[in-house]
C-alpha cells in the first residue's frame, strides 16, 4: 500500500490532509500482510529555478548547497509526518517530478494493491490552474485508490439527501 504525502501544500487550505492520509493508510496497514510505503513527490530543481527568482539569482557555485537544502526540507517534513503516524523511516520513498507523472510509476514498480491520497475541493477555475492530482493519476494506476479528505472538509450534499453516504471514523 502507498500513501500519497505531499507535505507542501498545507499553505494552500488543506491543513491536515496529509494527517487524514496517513491515519486511513495505518487503519488498513492493520491488516495482516499489509506493507504501507508513504510517497512524496517533490518538484524538479529545474522546476522550482523557474517558479522562485530569489533562487534563480542565486550564484551558480551556490546552487548545489541550496539543492541540497531544499530536498533535506522536504525531506524533513515527510519524516516529520510518517513520525507522527509511527511510520518508519526506512518506508519513506521521495521522488522527483510532477505527481500525476511520478506517483503512478512508483505504485506501479511497487506493484501496490491499494493507493491512499488526499484531495482538496476547489472551484473548477482552481483546478484548471492547479490541477487535480486524484483525478490525473486514477486512469493511470494498477491499483485501488481511496481518496481522503481533510476533517476540514463539509459536504455541499445537505444530511437529507438520499446519496449521502455516512463519514466512518478509522480510529
Amino acid at each position: 500500500m502507498v500513501a500519497a504525502v505531499d507535505p507542501w501544500h498545507a499553505r494552500e487550505g488543506a491543513v491536515g490532509l496529509d494527517d487524514a492520509v496517513l491515519e486511513a493508510a495505518t487503519a488498513l496497514g492493520s491488516i495482516p500482510g499489509a506493507v504501507l510505503k508513504v510517497y512524496h513527490a517533490a518538484p524538479e530543481w529545474e522546476q522550482v529555478l523557474r517558479t522562485t527568482p530569489e533562487l534563480r539569482s542565486a550564484p551558480e557555485v551556490v546552487q548545489p548547497d541550496i539543492r541540497s537544502a531544499y530536498r533535506e526540507q522536504i525531506a524533513g517534513r515527510v519524516r516529520e509526518l510518517a513520525r507522527r503516524h509511527n511510520v518508519p523511516a526506512a518506508s519513506i520513498q521521495i521522488g522527483e517530478g510532477e505527481a500525476s507523472e511520478a506517483l503512478p510509476r512508483y505504485v506501479n514498480a511497487q506493484a501496490a494493491d491499494i493507493v491512499v491520497l488526499g484531495a482538496q475541493s476547489r472551484s473548477l477555475i482552481k483546478r484548471i490552474m492547479i490541477g487535480h492530482t486524484a483525478e490525473r493519476v486514477l486512469d493511470q494506476l494498477d491499483a485501488d485508490l481511496l481518496v481522503v479528505k481533510s476533517r476540514q472538509f463539509r459536504s455541499p450534499v445537505s444530511r437529507e439527501s438520499p446519496h449521502r453516504v455516512e463519514r466512518l471514523d478509522v480510529r
